[in-house]
């Protein structure tokens, strides 16, 4: 007899300082912060949701800090014996109106078949 889990989630929270990051050929911030917050699902034991965003932050003081980009991810699909099938979408954008949208904004897209299983 299989028993089918309907829904599990898991919570993902990230707390990181950033020593040095380089985009585009460009220093971000000193004293950059990092804040990820996300959840995957899982339902019926073989669908999939990841979703999540990281918000890059400059740290001046305990009470001021200042927003800059943010990226925002989301993954989808099936998962059966370490084989996945789905898609996956990233995306990088500005909050913050004097960051230069065109030097920092992007994503990506891919659909993918992938086998993370032991060989």
């Amino acid at each position: 007899m299989v028993i089918f889990t309907w829904l599990l989630i898991f919570p993902i929270f990230e707390l990181a300082y950033v020593d040095s990051m380089v985009i585009n050929n460009y220093m971000m911030p000193e004293y950059s912060v990092e804040a990820t917050v996300g959840a995957e699902f899982v339902a019926f034991d073989f669908v999939y949701l990841k979703a999540g965003s990281v918000n890059y932050q400059q740290y001046e003081s305990i009470d001021v800090w200042k927003p800059y980009l943010t990226d925002y991810k989301i993954e989808t699909g099936l998962r059966y014996n370490g084989l996945e099938i789905g898609y996956y979408h990233e995306c990088r954008h500005t909050v913050n109106s004097s960051v230069d949208i065109g030097r920092f904004g992007g994503g990506t897209t891919k659909y993918f078949i992938r086998y993370g299983g032991k060989l």
